[in-house]
């Protein structure tokens, strides 16, 4: 199927569909002035689905060459908050936080309670799933020595 067919129900603005987006990434002996050209033609657009997507597809392209401020003062955040990429970014950087806390809480606990731990199991932990954490922060209310830590680990006995 040719591109042009899936861009038919955008016929009214078709120029702007292959123009718009790419428009950051060309040579320009002004670029900061055609960037705001650009968000300002966008952000007139009377469709609202038309201008989320050209106002997304424009600021995705936008951030490889302008600072992120200028970016996000043209084009408004909405616009990419309903993008699956955007989404997929927040939950990954959202999960890799709550497993940075998480491994935060746990070491804390078990530095309070197993003072000067050994490399290799600090080394271990930081491996640790989100799941393992939750699973070892319940788990190291019931040890009663390094050993239990060791064995959780899955160390043998020393």
């Amino acid at each position: 199927m040719p591109f042009a067919f899936f861009l038919l129900p955008y016929k009214k603005h078709f120029k702007c569909f292959l123009a718009y987006p790419f428009a950051p990434l060309t040579n320009s002996k002004n670029p900061n002035t055609l960037l705001q050209q650009i968000s300002a033609k966008i952000n007139n657009l009377e469709d609202i689905e038309q201008r989320q997507i050209l106002g997304s597809c424009t600021s995705i392209l936008a951030g490889l060459r302008f600072d992120k401020i200028l970016v996000n003062s043209l084009f408004q955040e909405d616009i990419m908050k309903g993008s699956v990429i955007y989404q997929d970014i927040l939950e990954k950087g959202e999960r890799k936080g709550e497993i940075k806390e998480g491994l935060k809480l746990v070491m804390l606990q078990l530095n309070q309670r197993f003072p000067n731990l050994e490399e290799r199991l600090t080394n271990k932990i930081q491996t640790l799933s989100l799941n393992d954490i939750e699973d070892l922060a319940m788990s190291l209310l019931e040890f009663k020595d390094i050993n239990d830590l060791d064995a959780w680990l899955g160390y043998p006995e020393l």
